[in-house]
């Protein structure tokens, strides 16, 4: 017999519960994610559990497209203030060999190297 997948359950131990009462045998298992939660039930573990796992395995994928696509922004904007920060020391290297250094040049040259901090705010 195949394990059975109800929706709109957002209670696992309640289902849990009242399936004990019916019949200790009976595997319980939830899976799927809070907008798609679903309970599965039936009396073969493996069956019952392979189902939770279909509907836990598409929340995974989602989540980890969602993290890669995260992550792709964030280099994305950390390329953009890197862009920034190439052009301003490409200009700083320019201006060295001008006479009469400006005030920002004087405040540049006391830094050595060059910098760019990346942080989460």
């Amino acid at each position: 017999m195949e394990p059975l997948a109800l929706e709109g359950f957002n209670d696992h131990y309640t289902v849990t519960n009242r399936a004990q009462q019916i019949a200790p045998s009976l595997t319980v298992k939830s899976g799927g994610e809070s907008s798609k939660f679903i309970v599965c039930i039936g009396w073969d573990r493996n069956a019952v559990w392979k189902l939770a796992d279909e509907a836990n395995k598409e929340r995974y994928e989602r989540e980890a497209k969602e993290q890669e696509r995260a992550a792709k922004e964030r280099e994305e904007e950390w390329e953009e203030v890197m862009e920034v920060h190439r052009e301003l020391v490409a200009s700083i290297k320019k201006k060295k060999g001008k006479k009469g250094p400006t005030t920002q040049r004087k405040r540049l040259n006391k830094c050595r190297g060059s910098y760019a901090i990346q942080c989460e705010d």
